[in-house]
């Protein structure tokens, strides 16, 4: 019997076979790949659906939340609300201080103390859109902004929020360009993707 060994040698750990060279990962590796292993074999608690929940509650309201005061108003354009909604109800925005969710396309009230939350598509006119919110010479339509886009921005779109950074308190790239539908099927939403020729 050799000594059981501590630290770093738990990974050098070789069985006695002749010519054979087997690497057994110490005690916590090998619980993580059987939990893997079984978490595989069965369904997903919430699935996609409920990650994505859980990233826009963690890392845009909530987020957005803890850096103002009062209630907040959800901007979302047309994108961003095909992404949303399969994942949002209105009880999960008003748990999350959001006391109304608004079209960016339509035209708003000014309500300038509360803070703005843009979720938006990463295109020129959305971008376009929010800092045109912001521009002119009248008073602020929001106290503050936060704007989280669904992929990354361009060098233009960046140029276009340069205006509004006096009020701009995040900028946030989610990275969440698609459709959540179901636990296990999303969709990019793309409609010309499986388009047949005649």
């Amino acid at each position: 019997l050799r000594p059981r060994p501590t630290g770093r040698d738990r990974s050098s750990l070789r069985p006695q076979a002749t010519g054979l060279r087997i690497l057994v990962p110490y005690r916590g590796t090998r619980l993580a790949l059987h939990q893997l292993q079984t978490s595989m074999n069965r369904p997903a608690a919430g699935g996609l659906r409920e990650l994505v929940r859980h990233i826009v509650q963690r890392d845009v309201l909530r987020a957005s939340a803890a850096k103002s005061r009062g209630w907040m108003v959800l901007v979302l354009d047309a994108a961003a609300a095909r992404v949303l909604t399969p994942v949002l109800g209105l009880y999960d925005l008003v748990e999350e201080r959001v006391t109304l969710v608004e079209s960016l396309e339509k035209k708003r009230q000014p309500f300038p103390d509360m803070t703005a939350v843009y979720v938006v598509a990463a295109t020129s006119e959305s971008v376009a859109r929010v800092a045109a919110d912001w521009r002119g010479p009248t008073a602020d339509p929001y106290a503050d902004a936060h704007v989280f886009t669904l992929d990354a921005l361009g060098d233009g779109e960046m140029g276009a929020l340069r205006e509004m950074a006096r009020k701009l308190r995040a900028l946030v790239e989610l990275r969440l360009d698609f459709l959540a539908l179901e636990a296990r099927a999303f969709s990019l939403d793309e409609p010309r993707a499986f388009r047949v020729a005649p």
